[in-house]
């Protein structure tokens, strides 16, 4: 799913995050996307960096997503051509032009090389 899509983090109070892409295996969601915000973590959550994000707020992202089992997160910073990619809060990988991306879990077999991601 791509757009903004509203995850539950917590309820009550709620806290919702907007990913701009999420990833669940069919397994996770066997009826289809459902309708609002969705009470499953991802597999994958991929956040683009905009020139008004700012690193604390984008840790705390991380920390809630992690905090609700997602498996895997791709931090995609378009100003310097790097994507970090998290299997953790704590572990933390910098992938630049010349690397490749690859998927874990449900998306082993994935891989993307850095390079075409920021060709345009």
């Amino acid at each position: 799913m791509t757009g903004e899509i509203g995850i539950y983090i917590r309820h009550d109070p709620d806290r919702v995050r907007a990913a701009d892409f999420a990833f669940w295996a069919s397994a996770k969601l066997p009826d289809g996307p459902p309708l609002g915000f969705i009470e499953v973590a991802p597999d994958l959550v991929v956040e683009i960096l905009s020139p008004t994000d700012r690193w604390p707020e984008i840790n705390e992202k991380i920390a809630d997503y992690f905090s609700v089992g997602v498996g895997e997160l791709w931090i995609v910073d378009p100003s310097d051509e790097t994507v970090f990619v998290y299997r953790s809060p704590a572990q933390r990988t910098a992938l630049r032009r010349g690397d490749t991306l690859n998927g874990s879990g449900p998306l082993t077999g994935f891989t993307l090389p850095i390079d075409e991601l920021f060709t345009f």
